[in-house]
């Protein structure tokens, strides 16, 4: 395995520079109105404020069109407040060099050699960290909206808070400054303490069924690693439906929506493996419905999509195969995406973001050939099933 190398990560910085820099994100999340675009609010040279700062841009194509959109861009951009950024933009930085980007309800600080990817839907936004960033919540934000932060089988849900992300290594670690934030990770599922997979016989490829853990963490506790939970297992198909159904029953007020989400998609992964259709189409379309909310294209919200469609396709139900025709043309938008970003985090040897691109790209080719599996055109899914299994990331 590569041994990857970055800047030490943050939670050890030189005191005074990080107390100026914290007074200075909560000045500026006061200074900044709520917009539907991002901006880049402070720019910093090692411990200097800079007027300039080498990055790599990626922004998504809007109306009207911006010359070099779609494709990631680096150079030394000037520091400019009036410059905004469409939902979507990537920034990653280089060298030496760390920015602070406002958005709705949150300024993030990207460290060095490091990137972030904000998307802004309904009010929520939904980020993309990857190597070191710090995220700060406005306390005088709408708390309706969600900030939901995306990583390798985990999702993050803040309030009102401050905490810094690593997302180097094979795990995510969390940890919490100020304020409490709710981690959801996606843990395995075993029936009868074996490995649970979701295979049907459309699908060449068995999907690991996975349960949502939910773990609480706020400032002054010790920082949050994943990949420590244990496998959830239940006795039998029918134990693990009527005990999931209990558990809504008498904890769904309580939970949030990304792990509402994961667990009616479990739910209905059961349901299909006994034949319930009705049933199933009932979780994946409330799943669905939910990950929409938060991030319409993302890769969640997708694979929520193909759930419900081959769900619908069983039943009998002609619009599922409409809308796997529908969701294949998000899904190939958003490989397009991740393979860019992860060719060119490679050519510029940032491998820490490569390997994260990495995952989310082999995920989503593995969506696409399910997607194919699912209209029964097998040559195209053996084609994407196979490029996912040529990556170095592929578990």
């Amino acid at each position: 395995m590569r041994s990857f190398k970055i800047n030490k990560p943050s939670n050890q910085p030189i005191f005074c520079f990080f107390l100026f820099l914290f007074f200075v994100l909560i000045a500026d999340a006061q200074n900044y109105g709520a917009t539907d675009k991002i901006t880049i609010v402070k720019m910093f040279n090692g411990q200097q404020a800079w007027n300039s700062a080498i990055l790599t841009i990626n922004e998504p194509c809007g109306y009207p069109k911006t010359e070099g959109c779609g494709k990631p861009i680096k150079g030394q951009y000037p520091f400019d407040t009036k410059r905004q950024y469409n939902s979507g933009t990537t920034f990653m930085t280089h060298e030496n060099y760390t920015i602070l980007l406002k958005a709705n309800g949150s300024i993030s600080q990207v460290q060095p050699n490091s990137s972030n990817r904000i998307k802004l839907t309904n009010g929520n936004e939904a980020h993309s960290p990857k190597g070191v960033v710090r995220i700060v919540a406005e306390k005088s934000r709408d708390l309706t909206k969600s900030i939901i932060i995306n990583g390798k089988n985990v999702s993050a849900k803040m309030k009102t808070t401050e905490f810094w992300v690593d997302t180097r290594g094979e795990q995510t670690k969390f940890s919490p400054v100020e304020g409490t934030i709710s981690i959801v990770e996606k843990v395995p599922v075993t029936v009868g303490f074996n490995k649970f997979q979701d295979q049907t016989e459309d699908r060449e490829r068995a999907r690991n069924a996975t349960y949502p853990v939910r773990t609480e963490r706020s400032g002054g506790q010790a920082a949050y690693s994943t990949g420590t939970q244990s496998a959830k297992n239940f006795n039998s198909v029918d134990d693990a439906i009527f005990k999931i159904n209990e558990y809504l029953k008498q904890n769904s007020s309580y939970m949030y929506p990304e792990e509402l989400a994961e667990t009616y998609i479990l739910l209905g992964e059961f349901y299909l493996n006994k034949d319930q259709y009705q049933n199933a189409i009932t979780c994946f379309d409330y799943s669905a419905e939910i990950y929409t909310a938060i991030d319409p294209t993302g890769l969640n919200a997708l694979e929520a999509e193909l759930f419900l469609a081959e769900a619908q396709i069983y039943f009998g139900d002609p619009d599922g195969i409409v809308a796997v025709k529908e969701t294949i043309e998000e899904l190939l938008e958003n490989l397009e995406y991740y393979y860019e970003e992860y060719v060119y985090a490679g050519k510029v040897e940032e491998y820490d973001i490569q390997r994260d691109y990495c995952y989310e790209l082999v995920d989503a080719l593995d969506l696409v050939g399910w997607a194919y599996d699912l209209i029964n055109n097998e040559p195209e899914a053996d084609k994407y099933y196979q490029a996912a299994a040529n990556y170095p990331c592929q578990d």
